[in-house]
């Protein structure tokens, strides 16, 4: 009876995978941005800007998608 009285915790919603990636895309493009922007202030070259930002976004996705698989692994901070 006690139990029935209980308040259950909200389930959260379902998240489509395709959200998931059209905010990574998004962010990323955010991140494109600032990475030219800071390159091209330093270096005044549209085309080494342009190379520098997408060399380095091209890593992180990829550095991104490592650091999440890994951080499946770790049971740490589950309850």
């Amino acid at each position: 009876m006690v139990e029935e009285m209980e308040e259950k915790a909200p389930t959260p919603p379902k998240v489509k995978h395709h959200r998931d990636l059209v905010e990574a895309l998004t962010w990323r493009a955010v991140a494109l941005a600032t990475e030219f922007g800071v390159a091209y202030v330093i270096l005044g070259n549209i085309t080494v800007s342009a190379e520098i930002a997408l060399a380095t976004s091209a890593l992180l996705i990829i550095f991104y998608v490592l650091h999440r698989k890994a951080w499946r692994r770790i049971k740490w901070g589950f309850h």
